[in-house]
């Protein structure tokens, strides 16, 4: 490896479509980038060059010592986890090879979501009433307990998945049964968390910026134009620049660089969740990366860059050529819609596109999904059909563009055929029950 050129160390789950962004960003810079990945099958591992390395993510510690023994001799002046299943064992890695980056503690509070809600609260950032419980917890007690209306999630799922509101025993019995259900299907362990905590109404906002010393430059306020109300709480719309007053927006700038600091993040990029009200600003979640999905792309029109040069220009102190404060609105509004899935099924077909594409200020759609594949809808899914991203001369332009094409958009999603792989019950002449296979 040439000496001279910078690296950093890229940590990924296998499969990423973020990984692709980041990793086009450091081929226009020249930057050397070692990729570290989970779980690739070991006949596959032992062929990877010597670059790439496969670890085991449930196991941290254990695999950042194999980070550090691997990439020992090339010198790596940075290192970025993409996602939420990667940014703690980059915050290991860095603190083991002694580079810039959060500390393990400040990260792992923002990937719990009752630890983080804790936190908030004794630095005197947050009043939403909150408790976590058990996931083996007997739900009908916890029901005749808690308050109303409320939210019940699992505290380290990202993207509304699992996230349900109630606002009644029922509705909370019913709610948190199925997230147990979910989780346990997950593999999860029936000592793992879920928060209930207060619902609060508003508009919900999202904010990306960059963490520098612990002070914040803000990127970008993504207002969330559709109401999420519950029961579920999938996102759809993301359009910047926000709509909200300047003085709202500084409220809200403040408050997260006050949440950074309480939690103790202090270096790289920082998405963060938020409801605004008449009364008050809350901050709902803060995580240690940036905008995830394909979302990032709607920011090169106010970057200059992409999200993902700018990430990495950042964590290899490259910045002398940014010029910060021109990252503001520069009249042109972009927005994104994360197209739902509708229902659960065999994705069958998607029409319309041509019409959709058609519309004045859409620049792209992507369906994510490959047709034939199975779907699910939020809260159970995990994924999106795909993006419809647009631009224009306003908000009010984008939003109108993203949702006239949606509207434009078939899609087919035939049910599912059932594996039957139950046994049959048959009553003989008699009347017994016989089993058969």
């Amino acid at each position: 490896m040439d000496e001279k050129k910078p690296s950093l160390i890229l940590v990924y789950p296998s499969g990423s479509y973020r990984v692709l962004p980041y990793l086009k960003a450091a081929k226009s810079l020249d930057v050397k980038v070692l990729q570290v990945i989970d779980n690739i099958p070991p006949a596959l591992n032992r062929q990877m060059p010597d670059d790439v390395v496969s670890v085991d993510f449930g196991r941290v510690e254990d695999a950042a010592d194999l980070v550090v023994k691997a990439f020992a001799g090339k010198r790596p002046s940075a290192v970025i986890g993409i996602d939420d299943s990667s940014v703690i064992l980059a915050s290991v890695i860095a603190q083991k090879m002694g580079l810039p980056g959060n500390t393990p503690q400040s990260v792992g509070i923002s990937r719990d979501k009752s630890k983080l809600r804790e936190s908030l609260t004794k630095a005197g950032l947050s009043n939403i009433r909150f408790y976590s419980s058990r996931l083996d917890a007997d739900e009908h007690t916890l029901a005749t307990r808690s308050f109303y209306p409320c939210v019940i999630k699992p505290v380290s799922l990202a993207a509304s998945r699992g996230v349900i509101k109630a606002n009644n025993p029922t509705e909370f019995i019913e709610a948190f049964s199925r997230i147990r259900n979910m989780l346990l299907e997950d593999g999860s362990d029936p000592s793992t968390q879920i928060l209930v905590e207060e619902y609060v109404p508003g508009f919900e906002i999202a904010v990306d910026g960059l963490l520098t010393n612990g002070e914040l430059t803000l990127i970008a306020i993504f207002d969330k134009p559709d109401p999420m109300e519950g029961p579920f709480f999938e996102e759809t719309i993301y359009v910047t620049p926000s709509r909200l007053a300047p003085r709202v927006q500084d409220r809200v700038v403040n408050l997260i660089q006050l949440a950074s600091k309480a939690i103790g993040l202090k270096h790289g990029p920082i998405h963060a969740e938020l409801r605004v009200n008449d009364d008050s600003i809350h901050l709902i979640e803060i995580a240690a990366r940036a905008i995830g999905g394909k979302c990032s792309t709607i920011l090169e029109y106010k970057l200059g860059m992409s999200l993902e040069e700018l990430i990495i220009r950042h964590s290899l102190g490259n910045t002398a050529s940014i010029n910060w404060p021109t990252i503001k609105d520069n009249n042109i509004a972009t927005g994104v819609m994360m197209i739902p899935i509708p229902r659960s099924g065999i994705l069958n077909k998607v029409s319309g596109m041509e019409e959709a594409l058609s519309i004045e200020g859409i620049e792209n759609i992507d369906i994510s999904i490959p047709l034939k594949s199975r779907v699910t809808p939020l809260p159970e899914g995990a994924t999106y059909l795909g993006f419809i991203f647009a631009k224009g001369s306003t908000p009010e332009v984008v939003e109108y563009s993203l949702r006239r094409a949606h509207s434009l958009l078939k899609i087919e999603i035939t049910p599912e055929i059932p594996i039957i792989n139950r046994h049959f019950h048959l009553k003989n002449e008699e009347g017994l029950t016989s089993n058969m296979h």
